[in-house]
């Protein structure tokens, strides 16, 4: 595999262009899961709709294939329904919140 974003890309012109050719204008290249995963996460979370359950089937320790697999099967069809949320300047809300990062040290 060349990199992962151009994998991704030709496998989500295949389920939907539109989808696709919205992501080719936003997705960095990304060569591991790890990357691409946390590019989604962040994504998903610009969302105003609860994509919680979505996010949850992104996992980063999945092989690439499995990762990809995992991604045209729950993410895409949510992509193709909503469109990709617009550019934003809130910051996304982490998965999980930290609680030790509220905590002040003396």
């Amino acid at each position: 595999m060349s990199n992962l974003t151009e994998e991704l890309l030709r496998r989500v012109y295949i389920l939907n262009i539109e989808v696709a050719e919205d992501l080719k204008r936003r997705l960095p290249v990304y060569n591991t899961v790890k990357e691409i995963n946390n590019f989604f996460h962040m994504l998903l979370a610009q969302y105003t709709k609860d994509t919680f359950l979505y996010r949850s089937t992104l996992n980063a320790e999945l092989t690439a294939e499995a990762w990809l697999q995992s991604f045209c099967k729950n993410i895409v069809p949510l992509m193709a329904t909503l469109g990709l949320p617009s550019y934003t300047v809130v910051k996304p809300v982490p998965m999980y919140e930290c609680e030790s990062s509220n905590v002040q040290v003396c």
